[in-house]
């Protein structure tokens, strides 16, 4: 007894069946794609960021000339920083590296003596293991620094291509946006299209607001950490400080994450060093909570610090620095969702 299949029922399952053929496919090149995708990506936000500065300019100039001004204003601080600031990064990273495998057998030396010095004592089992698992712990995360300095010295080259792609394809972004942006609109279906609308003009002005500003923000907090930590005496303060900025674009977890290194070194100098740095860290922190992020972005956010901390250790769990850094814009994209979806359940209630 056979089984009779209808042709629009074969047509359906061959339609399933080759959807979980290329996700599969897809899944199986994905590291590909990635690589493939990233510059446009990196475009995409670079566009995002800049288009404010260019739609401003654009009404006093045509938009191609507007953009163009924005690329050279963008171009001479880049020379700046490659004249004066540059070099001495550079060197830094160079004079790390090579003082490295000092410091790993310094701390070496110093966990060894610890545990003479606790068999001595008569320190119970459990509290030495975990004293000399703290110096463990610091020793791996010297090496990681280490070999990611390294890593990264090498890895220049091989994002020469991408320096040259991005801006190209961040200006095609600027110079077509309206183009991007009524193709866009096209695909959204007539009946959804004024709901979908007022959803993206919403998360566009919370989101551009809270990139710029938090770009702005961690700039500002790498600036006064390098100074000041320069000025108390910690070697190679200007890295350390560009690291604490670069980190302090994840809420609670990256000010934490980009002052370890900083203090692990400053440690390593001397006990007042260490204690000036962790003093210039908590001041910069301070002020940044205090006066430099509710000046340049408000409330704008509007998250409860309870689900800042969740979508940070979900993006965090699941894609490493990539979701963290990406953890709080999904989370302003939630939230205003959900809200329109609950006027609109309230509306229709009410109806």
């Amino acid at each position: 007894m056979g089984i009779k299949v209808e042709k629009r029922h074969l047509w359906l399952i061959l339609l399933i069946l080759a959807v979980i053929v290329a996700a599969l496919l897809l899944f199986n090149l994905r590291a590909k794609l990635l690589a493939i995708l990233r510059p446009f990506f990196i475009a995409f936000l670079v566009a995002y960021i800049l288009n404010p500065a260019v739609n401003k300019l654009q009404l006093k100039m045509p938009r191609i000339v507007a953009i163009m001004l924005v690329y050279i204003l963008i171009l001479i601080l880049i020379l700046l920083f490659v004249s004066f600031l540059l070099p001495k990064i550079i060197s830094e990273i160079m004079g790390l590296i090579d003082i490295l495998p000092g410091y790993i057998q310094q701390f070496q030396d110093t966990a060894s003596k610890m545990q003479y010095a606790m068999d001595g004592a008569g320190i119970p089992q459990s509290i030495k293991e975990a004293l000399l698992s703290i110096g463990d712990d610091m020793e791996e995360t010297i090496k990681d620094i280490a070999h990611n300095m390294g890593r990264s010295v090498i890895g220049i080259l091989s994002v020469s291509v991408s320096l040259i792609i991005v801006p190209i394809i961040a200006f095609y972004f600027l110079k077509d946006a309206d183009y991007f942006k009524n193709a866009s609109v096209q695909l959204i279906p007539i009946r959804a299209r004024e709901n979908v609308l007022r959803i993206a003009r919403d998360t566009n002005r919370v989101l551009n607001r809270f990139i710029r500003g938090q770009l702005l923000i961690a700039a500002i907090v790498g600036l006064l950490s390098s100074i000041g930590l320069t000025i108390v005496g910690v070697d190679y303060g200007i890295i350390f400080g560009l690291l604490l900025g670069l980190f302090d674009v994840i809420p609670y977890f990256g000010p934490v994450i980009g002052s370890i290194p900083a203090l692990i070194f400053a440690l390593m100098e001397s006990r007042t060093i260490f204690f000036l740095a962790l003093l210039v860290i908590v001041i910069v922190q301070q002020m940044e909570s205090s006066i430099i992020t509710p000046k340049i972005i408000g409330d704008s956010v509007g998250l409860h610090p309870v689900y800042v901390i969740l979508f940070l250790l979900i993006g965090g769990s699941f894609f490493g620095i990539m979701g963290m850094l990406l953890a709080v814009p999904t989370a302003l994209i939630l939230r205003i969702l959900f809200s329109h979806i609950i006027d609109a359940i309230t509306g229709s209630i009410i109806k």
